[in-house]
């Protein structure tokens, strides 16, 4: 069933029906939360334990959004072997002049992302911390500071691309547009290593509620409600007015007393 977009609040609404009839237990201020952060953050992280519904939470976001039908939601499987973004784009043969892809079909992703900027397309990193974000993750966490416009991931040298057989498909450079939503899942435990500052600078953390148990139920008929919109992404534009002022201020003053860095 496809939903006409009147607001952003009644997206919410939707996510919040559609956890339903998925048997899915979310609190409406995570929905919220989530949804704020894809629109303002260059990569949401979802933190907490197993079985809190991280990854169910973005593929809940994705289908409201109707992500899963064409082709524009790519969950990858963090291994922890990757150790440089080789691992995930993949590598220029030089003897065949061929651009092997990595088996996450990254590449192939971002690529039709840059060819329907009006779409979202949404792109989850499940279990990141299996190996370390600043090392496979690294040119991403640069490119993604840096305006819209300007946001260009070397996939080879540019300059031989007109000598590689696939460039069609695996161009020397893709543009990251604002169509595009980072995301990803964390759990803190033995198997995972700690994020760095320099990651937790660049992204969004989330820690979801924890839910009753009486608010459990099984009755849902699976029926989804797909929200029929465009989201449209935070744009900083004017001067903070004094009520925004004060809150930063007062958020700051917070922080630094929990703790000064």
């Amino acid at each position: 069933e496809f939903v006409s977009y009147e607001n952003e609040m009644q997206l919410i609404d939707v996510m919040a029906e559609n956890a339903k009839a998925l048997n899915l237990i979310y609190n409406k201020n995570d929905l919220m939360a989530f949804h704020m952060s894809t629109k303002t953050s260059n990569l949401t992280i979802l933190e907490g334990m197993s079985g809190t519904g991280k990854s169910q939470l973005i593929n809940l976001y994705a289908k409201t959004l109707g992500l899963d039908v064409d082709n524009r939601l790519k969950v990858i499987a963090v291994s922890p072997a990757w150790t440089d973004d080789s691992d995930i784009l993949g590598y220029l043969d030089q003897n065949t002049m061929t651009y092997r892809e990595a088996n996450t079909g990254l590449v192939s992703f971002l690529a039709k992302a840059e060819k329907e900027p009006e779409k979202l397309h949404l792109i989850c990193f499940d279990e990141m911390n299996l190996a370390k974000v600043e090392y496979y993750f690294a040119q991403f966490l640069s490119v993604l500071e840096n305006n819209a416009d300007n946001r260009i991931l070397t996939i080879y040298n540019k300059s031989v691309e007109d000598k590689v057989i696939n460039r069609e498909m695996c161009p020397a450079e893709i543009k990251l547009g604002k169509n595009l939503i980072f995301c990803g899942t964390i759990n803190i435990d033995e198997s995972t290593f700690r994020l760095s500052d320099k990651v937790l600078d660049r992204a969004n953390m989330i820690c979801l509620h924890k839910n009753d148990f009486e608010n459990i139920s099984f009755s849902g008929d699976g029926r989804i409600k797909v929200f029929n919109g465009n989201i449209k992404f935070a744009e900083l534009t004017g001067e903070l007015n004094k009520q925004e002022n004060d809150l930063l201020k007062e958020l700051d003053k917070r922080l630094s007393d929990i703790n000064p860095r």
